[in-house]
């Protein structure tokens, strides 16, 4: 919650500044053009029904808008209709007049196949329609294309016939008017074998205003939306600042088990504390978990129940083991984590592990998850290195493209790269691994084997005979041939 709080209150304050700073720098008077008597819309709108001959496609000798392909060779004629409505946000007188013009086209040549008379409309309201038709001969069309084409030997790839009508509106108010235009235009695509309808609808949308009519004066829209910006940001901050007083004495307490739980793989339970010459108290839960990284060790728990009493929450203790010297950090529910465990609460007591057993025990459990190679020094470099190079040449004996190789070439190179940084342990840690992924060891391979330093046998590519690994090694990916 106290995040939560503070995290808003920065939000709030920042966003106020800047609220501030573009209010300071928009906020004067600003000239206004005046607002418009009315605004406009126009939209055209085609359709067509096209006449066909007898054909086995469609079952039909008629074809409307969007209900199919328009093929050439069973075309006879398409009627093209066309509908122009204007309408505005108040009421209007308007008239509208119409013009339509057919020609034909292909970028070397324009043909003008005829021009429609004129239509005319008037309405006394908020809007105006009319409508305007034509009949287009797709035989004649096809066949004056190629005449065109013999006389003048261009033959294009395609050629458009374009029905443009133009419309020209005025629209009165108040014995205020204006003149408006419109010019859409359908494209009819001629191909080798179709006829594609291009630009079926068509919108345009205006504003009048009067000529002479004064400009205003106020604000611009930018100064509102600072002025909106800046009174939210201090209603906001005020707001986090009311909710970080009215909340300034309660305490944090998450449970802790939710900082504990991404890390249980690495965690083993325990009934008692470890033997130890010495214990070094650590500061945080992070300080514990980076000791047991370090020294590829396991954490081991110990619960109790509480100091205060066998009624009071239960209290745990971590320990990470180094030789005769115990890391440990103490969380208790009673005095928050990383509160000193006092001397007694080092001593057994009674206990609610998930799996009660001893400290050694659970190392035991933790070397049985994370297996070491036996027999090696690790404390030396040169035995990690020989042992680094020995599973590399094991490695060789699968193919590149298992999952078995490419993980553990992975978690070898990870092992590497821990070396490189002094944190020898965690990555024995990973070789150990490795060595149990890898085995069986104690099989020649081809050629016979050699023990490596530190007593352990060499590694062999293989079962029985060195000819292939055997199935527990190649879980992960499928057997490679020798």
């Amino acid at each position: 919650m106290k995040l939560f709080v503070v995290v808003g209150l920065v939000f709030f304050v920042v966003l106020a500044l800047f609220a501030g700073y573009w209010l300071m720098s928009t906020d004067h008077p600003t000239t206004l053009p005046p607002k418009p008597l009315f605004t406009y819309s126009q939209k055209g709108t085609f359709t067509y029904d096209a006449a066909l001959k007898n054909n086995t496609l469609y079952n039909s000798t008629h074809l409307t808008t969007g209900n199919g392909t328009l093929f050439s060779s069973i075309t006879e004629w398409v009627n093209v209709s066309f509908v122009y409505k204007l309408s505005a946000n108040k009421g209007v007188n308007a008239t509208s007049i119409a013009s339509v013009e057919i020609f034909m086209q292909t970028p070397a040549w324009t043909k003008t196949l005829g021009t429609e008379s004129a239509n005319t409309s008037v309405a006394h309201g908020s809007f105006a329609t009319l409508g305007v038709t034509y009949d287009l001969n797709v035989t004649s069309v096809t066949t004056l294309a190629a005449a065109i084409e013999k006389q003048t030997g261009y033959t294009p790839s395609s050629y458009q016939v374009i029905i443009a009508p133009s419309i020209r509106s005025s629209i009165a108010m108040n014995e205020k008017a204006t003149g408006v235009s419109f010019d859409p235009s359908l494209t009819l695509s001629f191909n080798a074998s179709q006829i594609v309808p291009q630009h079926l609808s068509s919108t345009s949308s205006g504003a009048f205003v009067p000529p002479g009519d004064p400009p205003t004066t106020g604000r611009s829209n930018v100064s509102v939306v600072a002025f909106l910006l800046l009174f939210g940001a201090i209603g906001g901050a005020g707001a986090m600042g009311y909710l970080a007083w009215a909340t300034r004495g309660e305490r944090s307490s998450p449970d802790f088990s939710t900082v504990t739980r991404p890390y249980e793989e690495a965690i083993v339970d325990a009934r008692s504390p470890p033997t130890a010459q010495s214990l070094v108290p650590v500061r945080t839960w992070e300080d514990i978990v980076k000791a047991a990284d370090t020294l590829g060790a396991p954490i081991v728990r110990v619960t109790r129940t509480g100091v205060s009493g066998p009624e009071s929450p239960a209290a745990t203790s971590f320990y990470v083991l180094s030789g005769a010297t115990a890391f440990t950090f103490h969380h208790d529910p009673a005095g928050g984590p990383g509160s000193a465990a006092p001397p007694e609460a080092l001593a057994p007591r009674p206990t609610v592990p998930a799996t009660p057993r001893s400290f050694t025990a659970a190392v035991r459990e933790w070397n049985t998850r994370y297996p070491r190679i036996p027999g090696v020094d690790t404390s030396s470099l040169d035995s990690f290195v020989e042992w680094s190079d020995r599973i590399s040449d094991r490695l060789r004996w699968f193919r590149p493209s298992s999952s078995l190789r490419q993980d553990s070439e992975e978690l070898l190179l990870r092992s590497i790269g821990l070396a490189q940084r002094g944190r020898l342990d965690a990555a024995w840690v990973i070789l150990g691994q490795l060595y149990a992924r890898l085995g069986p060891w104690d099989s020649p391979a081809k050629g016979g084997t050699t023990a490596p330093s530190g007593g352990a046998p060499s590694p062999s590519p293989g079962g029985a005979g060195g000819s292939r690994p055997s199935s527990a090694s190649t879980s992960k990916g499928a057997p490679p041939k020798p």
